[in-house]
């Protein structure tokens, strides 16, 4: 089965252009293709108007140019507590919040 490339426009003016040839696999953002026989991988890319193609099977990959952050715990009120965050030059920072605002510690 040949697997083409999918063109959606949203809603918000926003083009998605993504193939996930893999089984089991999920494809979002700009350009994020799988390859077929990567089944079970999960890529998400951002903005930059780029191939960001699989690499593996069973593959989590993420095209993020602004920084990642990863929120670990939340209060009761749903506000993040705690974060892991890697910014666009590379640096890894791991903050407990307090109130979910500023960081309190940092690990990394």
């Amino acid at each position: 089965m040949e697997i083409l490339p999918v063109d959606i426009v949203l809603r918000y003016p926003v083009v998605v252009r993504t193939s996930a040839g893999g089984d089991y696999s999920f494809a979002s953002g700009r350009h994020a293709n799988i390859d077929a026989n990567h089944d079970g991988s999960f890529l998400f890319s951002d903005s930059a108007d780029f191939d960001f193609n699989s690499v593996v099977a069973n593959e989590f990959a993420v095209r993020a140019t602004g920084g990642v952050r990863f929120v670990t715990a939340i209060n009761g009120s749903g506000t993040p507590t705690q974060t892991v965050s890697i910014d666009n030059t590379g640096t890894v920072t791991a903050s407990k919040l307090s109130s979910g605002m500023a960081p309190v510690d940092r690990y990394l």
